[in-house]
């Protein structure tokens, strides 16, 4: 009963914790909602993707929304290293969702972060030796 009217939230995500992308599973069974697309936003990645805001109307970023309750919102902080890695940050696009942002400055100031231009992130693959 306790379950009934808990609190749920809207998250996109746009990286690892997208469908069939390695940290998915954490997401357990939050209710997948719909893809969509956030303007304003530029992803960038190296080994995992970082986006940043940037007011810019041409740059956008591609993601899915699920529904998460309290507990795997707070899961997900916890990976993301909110507050001091990423920050989790509310924006009004696309009906109102959570979005987890880097710091411009960690972008800018590492050049092992390269711009991904179409803001679709893909799987990474891992070369490993047989």
């Amino acid at each position: 009963m306790s379950g009934l009217f808990e609190k749920t939230h809207k998250l996109f995500v746009y990286g690892t914790l997208k469908r069939g992308h390695g940290l998915n599973g954490i997401l357990g069974n939050s209710e997948f909602v719909k893809d969509g697309w956030l303007q304003g936003f530029k992803m960038y990645g190296s080994g995992v993707p970082v986006v940043i805001k940037t007011n810019n109307p041409e740059d956008k970023v591609y993601g899915e929304i699920f529904l998460v309750n309290s507990q795997v919102l707070g899961d997900v902080d916890v990976v993301e290293g909110h507050p001091y890695g990423y920050t989790r940050t509310w924006i009004e696009q696309l009906g109102g969702v959570w979005i987890y942002l880097g710091r411009e400055c960690s972008v800018s100031l590492n050049n092992y972060y390269q711009p991904i231009e179409n803001g679709i992130w893909e799987k990474v693959k891992y070369l490993t030796l047989d």
